[in-house]
């Protein structure tokens, strides 16, 4: 997960928001880079409504174009 938050925040494209099991965010704040994990990227606080142990999702914050450049 910090290898791809540094990833994302270089291309201009940061991390908004993860969804995986909040039993396993609490295993990643305990890892070397848990420090950086719990400032910098924000994880969902609700319990996921399907079971996310073996994957997560990861939400990206992408600038959008101002909608007069499309269609050019």
């Amino acid at each position: 997960m910090y290898q791809l938050a540094i990833a994302a925040k270089k291309h201009g494209a940061p991390i908004n928001r993860v969804i995986f099991q909040r039993e396993l965010v609490a295993q990643l704040y305990r890892t070397k880079r848990g420090e950086y994990l719990r400032r910098s990227v924000t994880f969902m606080k609700a319990t996921p409504w399907i079971r996310h142990d073996e994957h997560y999702h990861v939400d990206f914050t992408l600038p959008c174009r101002p909608m007069t450049d499309y269609g050019r």
